[in-house]
């Protein structure tokens, strides 16, 4: 939480990669909406057990792609930390591999897929209503999609939003 705490409040990305024996991976930042990796990179964060962090300053949960990379490394936990554009709301989201592993990719895109339908929607409603900020939308939208994603697949994935105590 100490990384995430540190760049909660940054205005581009950065990302960190910790080994299941605690060795610092990568430390390395990014852009607005993004951290690009090189191949060494990625190769080096593959079989440690890696918990992957990084912060989304837009505020928005965990997305396919992000899901997707942990997949690709087989990270033990993939986790983000945002905060909505007006600043009053912060979570940690984090998703973790089930019983089964990390689905395939192929799974992944279809579930997600299916349910970012079923929420695009009522995430547009609730903008509508003035029930749910613009700026808070993101979040609440990938949010509602991974939480539908992992209860429907609850042996491929686990995933919990945790409110924060202070943004």
């Amino acid at each position: 939480d100490t990384f995430e705490s540190a760049h909660l409040l940054q205005d581009f990305e950065s990302a960190s990669a910790v080994s299941g024996d605690g060795e610092v991976l990568l430390e390395k930042e990014g852009e607005v909406d993004h951290v690009q990796f090189t191949n060494d990179e990625v190769n080096s964060m593959r079989g440690t057990d890696a918990v992957f962090t990084h912060n989304h300053p837009s505020g928005r949960g965990l997305s396919f792609d992000d899901v997707n990379f942990a997949r690709e490394i087989d990270a033990a936990e993939m986790r983000a930390v945002g905060r909505s554009v007006e600043g009053r709301l912060a979570h940690n989201y984090r998703v973790q591999p089930g019983l089964d592993g990390w689905p395939a990719k192929s799974n992944l895109k279809v579930w997600y897929d299916v349910a970012a339908a079923r929420v695009f929607d009522v995430i547009q409603q609730k903008v509508t209503a003035g029930t749910l900020t613009p700026g808070e939308a993101g979040g609440e939208y990938y949010h509602e999609v991974l939480k539908i994603v992992a209860a429907e697949h609850p042996r491929s994935l686990k995933y919990v939003r945790e409110e924060r105590k202070s943004a």
